[in-house]
């Protein structure tokens, strides 16, 4: 006949608190370093688009020379309240810095 002893421990199937408590903050770790790399690589690319759209617009105005002998006139844009002083600029969000 079997007896029982009250005082053997019980091998319970699970994680503890603590187990689960350093997975969830090593993978809190990891995912705040891949949204800070992402978020470079975001700002990244939106420089380069900037540097594209202004190189796309200067071979625009040079072929608009080439073709007309003058540059386009502003016809009372923006730019003319702007440097008589209506304005300081247009607002933006950042400056982007380039490496020039």
């Amino acid at each position: 006949m079997t007896t029982f002893s009250p005082c053997i421990k019980r091998q319970s199937a699970g994680f503890t608190l603590i187990e689960l408590l350093v997975v969830i903050s090593i993978i809190g770790l990891l995912a705040s370093i891949v949204l800070v790399s992402v978020n470079s690589a975001r700002v990244k690319a939106r420089d380069a688009r900037r540097m594209s759209d202004l190189k796309q617009l200067q071979l625009a105005l040079e072929m608009y020379y080439d073709s007309n002998n003058a540059y386009p006139s502003t016809g009372g844009s923006w730019w003319g309240v702007c440097v008589n002083g209506g304005s300081r600029g247009l607002p933006a969000a950042q400056t982007p810095i380039y490496p020039v």
